[in-house]
This record gives C-alpha cells, sequence and structure tokens, in this order.
C-alpha cells in the first residue's frame, strides 16, 4: 500500500504507512533477523524468506522516503539486526536466487543513505574525512559501476537494474550535493580542503548527468513509459543539479542544458499518471529560462568586451599653448613691418634693377 501510494504521487501517506508497516514488523519480531526466524519458523524455509525480503523491502522504502521528504527514519541503525538485511539462504531455484540478490545493491546504498543523514546533514560541522570515506566506498563499489552501460550501445539495461543504478546515483547526489552547494556558494576554505570540495562538487555534477542519461534510455526503450516514482524523483534532482551548474558556471558543459530539456520533456509525458511530473517540470522551465537569460547577458557583455578591444586608438598630439593662433590673436611687434619701411625696401630694389640694367646696356 505504501509502494502504491508512492506510485500516485502520495509521498505523504506512503511515509505514514511505511511507517505502520514498520512498526507491525517490529511487533512480529522480522527486524530481528536470524534469531527470530530459527526460534520461530526452524522448518518453514518459504516463510523465513518471505519474512526476510519484506524487510528488506521496508527497509529500503523507509531510506527513500525519509531522505526524499527530509523526515526521520521509521528504521532506526540499532534497532535491527544486522542479519535481518542479508539474504536468506534458499536452496531452490537459481531463478529465484538472482531476485533476491537484486536487493543487495539497493540495500547498501540505503544504508549509506541513513550513515549520510546521520553523519552529514544532521551535524554542524563535518570533518572532510568523512565524506572521502564515504565515497570512496561508493566508487569501490561493484554494482555502482556505471560506465559499462555508457559506453556500450548495444547493451539495454532492465528495469530492476535502472531502479538500481538510480539509487546509485541518488546515493551519490545526496552525499555530494551539500559540497556543490559550497561551492555555489564560494566559500572559502584552504586549498588542500578546497581541492577535496571540489573533487565532490564534480562527483555531484558527473552523477547528475549520467542520472538523465539512465533515465533517457529507459524512458526510450519504453521502460519506464508511465512515471515511475523512483525515476521521477532523482531525474527531478539531477536535473536541478545540472541547472545549477549552468547558472553558477560550476563543471558547466554545452549539453547540460539539451539534458535538462529532455527531461522536461519525460515529464511532461508523465503529467497524466503524476501530478508531481507537472510540478516538477513548470520549476525546471523557470530556472531554465533565467539560466538562458543569463547566458545571454554574459554573451552581450563578452562581445561588447572584445569588440571594445577591437576598436584603434588614434594617439593624442599636444601642443604648447603658444602654437595655437587664433585669427583674432595680434600678431608679435617683431613679425610686423610699417607700410613705410615696405615702400622704402621696394623702392630701393627698383633703384638696384635699373642701375643693374643701365650697367648691362
Amino acid at each position: 500500500m505504501s509502494f502504491f501510494l508512492l506510485s500516485v504521487s502520495m509521498r505523504n501517506t506512503a511515509y505514514e504507512y511505511c511507517g505502520r508497516a514498520v512498526r507491525v514488523a517490529y511487533a512480529l519480531g522480522i527486524h530481528r533477523g536470524h534469531e527470530s526466524e530459527i526460534n520461530q519458523f526452524p522448518a518453514n524455509e518459504e516463510l523465513r524468506v518471505l519474512r526476510r525480503n519484506v524487510w528488506r523491502s521496508l527497509f529500503v522504502l523507509d531510506r527513500f522516503l525519509a531522505a526524499s521528504l527530509g523526515r526521520p527514519f521509521a528504521i532506526s541503525d540499532n534497532e535491527y539486526s544486522e542479519s535481518s538485511l542479508r539474504p536468506p539462504n534458499r536452496p531452490s531455484s537459481p531463478n529465484k536466487v538472482s531476485k533476491r540478490d537484486m536487493l543487495d545493491p539497493p540495500i547498501d546504498a540505503c544504508k549509506m543513505i541513513g550513515h549520510i543523514v546521520n553523519n552529514i546533514y544532521s551535524c554542524d560541522k563535518v570533518a572532510i574525512e568523512v565524506p572521502n570515506q564515504m565515497l570512496g566506498y561508493l566508487e569501490a563499489h561493484p554494482s555502482f559501476q556505471n560506465d559499462e552501460f555508457f559506453t556500450t550501445s548495444n547493451l539495454m539495461p532492465t528495469v530492476s537494474q535502472i531502479h538500481m543504478h538510480l539509487l546509485g546515483f541518488y546515493t551519490n547526489i545526496l552525499l555530494c550535493r551539500p559540497f556543490f552547494l559550497l561551492s555555489f556558494m564560494g566559500t572559502n576554505a584552504s586549498d588542500g580542503i578546497e581541492t577535496q570540495i571540489n573533487r565532490l562538487s564534480e562527483r555531484c555534477v558527473s552523477q547528475s548527468l549520467q542520472t538523465v542519461e539512465m533515465v533517457k534510455r529507459g524512458f526510450h526503450a519504453n521502460l519506464l513509459c508511465r512515471s515511475d516514482p523512483l525515476a521521477l524523483y532523482v531525474l527531478f534532482e539531477a536535473a536541478l543539479v545540472l541547472l545549477s551548474s549552468t547558472y553558477a558556471d560550476i563543471y558547466a558543459r554545452e549539453e547540460h542544458l539539451s539534458l535538462v530539456k529532455d527531461a522536461m520533456f519525460i515529464l511532461k509525458t508523465w503529467y497524466a499518471s503524476s501530478p508531481y511530473a507537472e510540478q516538477f517540470a513548470s520549476k525546471l522551465d523557470l530556472f531554465r529560462h533565467e539560466v538562458e537569460r543569463q547566458k545571454q547577458v554574459k554573451a552581450i557583455r563578452q562581445a561588447s568586451r572584445r569588440q571594445a578591444h577591437k576598436v584603434e586608438r588614434e594617439p593624442m598630439t599636444t601642443y604648447e599653448p603658444s602654437q595655437y593662433r587664433s585669427p583674432f590673436h595680434p600678431m608679435p611687434r617683431d613679425s610686423l613691418v610699417s607700410p613705410r619701411d615696405s615702400r622704402r625696401g621696394s623702392a630701393t630694389a627698383n633703384h638696384a634693377m635699373v642701375k643693374q640694367e643701365a650697367d648691362g646696356y
């Protein structure tokens, strides 16, 4: 019932029903795992397997609902046995074993979600070694190695594989997002810590990009044709990170906006089956318009700066004040010649010319 309510976009009610189911499981002793199974069902193997898988499914559902809604966990870390999350021994067909084993990676991811919420989001100060250790675990986990799905074009994942990887993506985004926000806010830090923060920020952006790619592949393969509650929420979270990356120019790429448009298209096709899809798409659309407007403003500013550098300025020549001469400025006295001197000069010159001609004759 909780999963059905989650599928029809009633997440708050789904969280309440999940809490009720967890309390019933506590009453039945399912959380005690192997200890309660041996005492109560020593010979009924099928019932032991059913109880164990119900508890494991509740654990995954509780961790995802609580983390996505920002609510407390219904299953506390100190209230269950570690054996209750391990797959029971089943000497039956191989098909059932493979189905049971598919819960192992989601269980590991949800355990990490619990550690992230308790040790990072619930603390005022966090040592940088804590997220680094968690990131090292996620990077080394064999089930969260996603390169094969993006390098091999002919390999088409199944729905269970998509869900498994989406939980891994969401765990990575949840872990690295606070440090991406630190980079977004431009917080000052020492060189060593800043390098590690940048590494976590880059991981957040890259995992968001792969999330959108994974949902796109599942959508185009008709594996996620209707609103999938896990894909819906994780797709929205990843698209927000990509838009924030482009807006703040933090590890931004050219394909980020195109991937956001693809995410919006997928959300619009889920309008009929999920009211959250329409709400998420409208928020992404508003954010996308603001990012595109900012990009246009930056492009105009850069173009104007380049144009300003291209303009050649003529050299300015300086003149002394005496070099400027107004037509109304009086001539210097030394340069003036009286008309009488001018006539005398011209008469003397004429007399010399007449004498020269007489001598010639």
